[in-house]
């Protein structure tokens, strides 16, 4: 199967999941090519730094992920 993998970094405030607006524009690149392709699957992961602790850091990134989700819907 082939693949489209984004090697881009979306950037988060600090410590949270709001998506900065730096990022907005190649998500919207990324809603473009989702509607020229409706039959690709997507698959979002969330990732954090180290700082702070597992439990919150696996949280966190559960929640960036949920916000790019969100955000690619939304639009």
């Amino acid at each position: 199967a082939s693949k489209l993998e984004i090697s881009q970094k979306i950037f988060f405030a600090f410590g949270k999941a709001d998506i900065l607006p730096k990022s907005h524009g190649l998500l919207d690149e990324v809603t473009q090519a989702l509607s020229d392709h409706s039959r690709l699957c997507v698959r979002v992961e969330g990732h954090t730094d180290s700082v702070g602790g597992a439990a919150k850091n696996k949280q966190l990134s559960a929640e960036r992920a949920r916000s790019v989700v969100n955000y690619l819907v939304g639009k």
